[in-house]
């Protein structure tokens, strides 16, 4: 994620904080759009564990960081 984010501005940044708060924030503001919302049975999902006390502290951080700025 880090390589990707190097081309962006702050804003689009800021977007990796909390993806999923915006996202659900896209849905409700754009309520009169046409949605499509279903279940993939075979999607995956892939997460990083901590591996210590320092980087469980970080992620926190930036979890919390992400609720402010949504």
């Amino acid at each position: 994620m880090i390589e990707i984010a190097q081309g962006m501005g702050i804003f689009k940044k800021n977007m990796f904080l909390a993806e999923d708060r915006i996202l659900c924030f896209e849905l409700v503001a754009k309520a009169k759009d046409k949605w499509v919302l279903g279940y993939v049975k075979p999607a995956k999902g892939e997460t990083d564990v901590p591996e210590s006390a320092a980087e469980l502290i970080g992620q926190r951080r930036r979890w919390l960081n992400g609720t402010r700025r949504c």
